[in-house]
């Protein structure tokens, strides 16, 4: 009995790996939430005769870019979701993440997924008050403008973002910034 029950054990563990991971847009979703990243935006092609179409998808967040290629739209969703969630883990590791103690440009590597907190931390590390974000707009089309003191000209500064979402026009609006004060 004692052999019977470890090899249905090894037979569960083996057919484990072999079983989907699941849909991956609700975690990449997740993940992008609890970060202020922006959200993911997916793009759908159906190739094919339509009783069997092959479902090209790409998925972006801010910069990255991942794609999913299935017979079954949501497996291609979940597929180029995953590749997302990947590279976004890999770029916000420890080893890779950016300091914010140097110049501001330091931080315009693709690492630098919120450019909102970069901006605050920069003011901040300098003494300054925190910005002050000002977005208008609704359904797709968001402008925003951030008012921040500048750190060696101690004089208001300001600099402009549009997006399709508040967040997007907020985090463009914080990386124009942060370009302004680079040296």
């Amino acid at each position: 009995l004692r052999s019977k029950m470890d090899e249905y054990a090894t037979h569960l563990t083996n057919t484990a790996s072999l079983a989907p991971a699941g849909n991956m847009k609700g975690p990449l979703m997740t993940f992008t939430q609890h970060r202020n990243l922006p959200e993911p935006e997916y793009h759908i092609e159906a190739h094919g005769p339509s009783h069997s179409p092959d479902f090209h998808v790409s998925c972006r967040v801010g910069e990255i870019v991942g794609v999913g290629r299935s017979h079954n739209k949501k497996e291609a969703e979940s597929s180029a979701a995953g590749m997302v969630l990947d590279q976004l883990t890999a770029a916000l590791a420890p080893s890779s993440r950016p300091t914010l103690t140097g110049a501001p440009m330091a931080m315009a590597a693709p690492e630098v997924l919120n450019w909102k907190a970069a901006l605050q931390e920069y003011l901040q590390k300098r003494r300054k008050p925190v910005p002050d974000y000002n977005t208008t707009g609704s359904g797709t089309s968001f402008r925003c403008v951030v008012v921040f003191e500048h750190p060696e000209a101690h004089i208001q500064s300001s600099a402009e973002g549009a997006g399709r979402t508040k967040k997007d026009a907020e985090q463009r609006a914080a990386k124009a910034a942060m370009q302004l004060l680079a040296p």
